[in-house]
């Protein structure tokens, strides 16, 4: 029986000291992202699983009406694959909104493939009344690539992250993220942190922007809190998993707005107004990244099918245009002939 405990915990011991293997608690933010940003340089593939729930809830409680509760926002998934050489995108997914029990569902797909002298951009969307593929082309080669990628480098190269609002921290211990062991970066950023930012846009979008709007915006927005986690392998430096939710916001200032938008009166009595809440304990963002299985972009036959829908209308649109400035032609004959 002591040899078996022996066993167990010398197995325990093992599996903790392989989850913590590359892991180094002196390590800083600035060095995780630094061999982050120069793992991110050299990926060749990968496959990005988007879960999103933008559920936002809703709680209003009336004299007249009692207490309702109500939903709005946004539920989908996405899924990204990119090869760098040769260059391709692929994107899948859906998306339902729900406004006040109000649904709207939409599914859509894009593949960006390479193609002669350039890339075959194919476009899928079916929301319910539109099932549509599209295609276009655009011109290039792998060099226009390479060049984006090279100014993008650089300026990760420069990347300080002083120069960003918020506040980013390091765990003090490796998360364990499906079996790896990974570095937790942990970013904050409030509505205060950015709202120079957010005004400075908006005066350049709009000079016009008044106090009034000014006002708007911040009891819009006042409270509200980003909290972003990037867990980094601590062998490869890649990011394994994001996650970002909106917990510890306070939206006082929202629910002001909607009670007094939902504020009710009477020829005989005094204006009331609804008591408004609002939840979004449950919205979250989360990305789950894969390096490791094959990506093959593969473009559907419909999608296909709309590449060849598209050349055939180029080639009956080049074909009468070829006949008009033939029958221009013979006409400038016959007038210069009379």
């Amino acid at each position: 029986m002591k040899k078996k405990s022996l066993l167990i915990s010398a197995m325990l011991l093992g599996a903790s000291s392989a989850m913590l293997m590359g892991f180094d608690s002196a390590a800083t933010v600035d060095d995780v992202m630094d061999k982050y940003i120069e793992a991110s340089q050299s990926t060749t593939q990968a496959t990005a699983q988007a879960n999103l729930n933008g559920q936002i809830g809703l709680s209003m409680t009336s004299d007249t009406s009692g207490t309702s509760t109500l939903s709005m926002g946004a539920t989908g998934d996405l899924t990204v694959q990119f090869t760098m050489d040769p260059f391709a995108v692929g994107v899948t997914g859906n998306l339902n909104v729900d406004v006040l029990g109000v649904g709207q569902g939409m599914e859509l797909q894009m593949y960006m493939v390479p193609a002669e002298g350039g890339w075959d951009t194919y476009s899928y969307i079916n929301d319910g009344t539109t099932d549509t593929w599209s295609y276009s082309f655009s011109e290039g080669d792998q060099s226009d690539i390479d060049e984006l990628l090279a100014l993008f480098s650089a300026s990760q190269d420069n990347f300080d992250l002083s120069t960003l609002p918020g506040t980013w921290t390091l765990g003090e211990e490796a998360v364990d993220v499906d079996g790896t062991s990974c570095y937790q970066l942990l970013y904050t950023v409030t509505y205060d942190d950015l709202e120079d930012l957010i005004l400075q846009s908006m005066t350049e979008a709009d000079s016009s922007a008044s106090d009034e709007d000014i006002a708007m915006m911040d009891a819009i927005f006042s409270g509200i809190v980003f909290n972003v986690e990037v867990d980094v392998d601590a062998d490869t430096y890649l990011p394994v998993r994001a996650y970002m939710d909106l917990n510890g916001s306070d939206l006082t200032g929202i629910s002001s707005l909607i009670s007094m938008a939902m504020a009710e009166s009477s020829d005989d009595g005094p204006v009331t107004m609804p008591e408004v809440s609002l939840d979004v304990s449950n919205a979250y963002l989360e990305i789950l990244y894969d390096y490791d299985t094959p990506v093959n972009i593969t473009v559907p036959d419909e999608g296909l099918q709309a590449k060849e829908d598209a050349s055939g209308s180029e080639t009956e649109a080049s074909s009468e245009n070829t006949v008009e400035d033939t029958l221009e032609e013979l006409e400038e004959t016959l007038e210069s002939e009379m």
